[in-house]
């Protein structure tokens, strides 16, 4: 894709598309502003969602199963709590079981 106006057209449409396939709100608070996308377990991301003119469209909806969406607030919470909570023998509590 070598126009920038297509570029942009398939950009932005593809993370509409995204989001609307993750609901279109945050999935803690449920605003709709300023949202960004949680892989749930970082170790499965092949990609980031943000690079999706680089993949194929079964490619980017196959990495969207693997995210949740929340807005940038709920996101950054996530990641504090999700870095300070261990268990006792040192390993991470799955991000799944925290909560606010």
């Amino acid at each position: 894709m070598r126009n920038p106006e297509t570029r942009y057209r398939v950009y932005h449409g593809r993370m509409a598309f995204a989001r609307w396939l993750l609901g279109g709100k945050c999935m803690i608070c449920e605003t709709t502003l300023f949202l960004q996308f949680h892989h749930r377990f970082a170790e499965e991301k092949c990609f980031e969602i943000r690079n999706c003119l680089h993949v194929s469209p079964e490619r980017l909806i196959a990495e969207i199963a693997k995210c949740d969406l929340m807005c940038i607030v709920c996101h950054a919470r996530w990641h504090d709590i999700a870095t300070k909570v261990r268990t006792s023998n040192g390993t991470w509590i799955e991000e799944a079981a925290l909560t606010f």
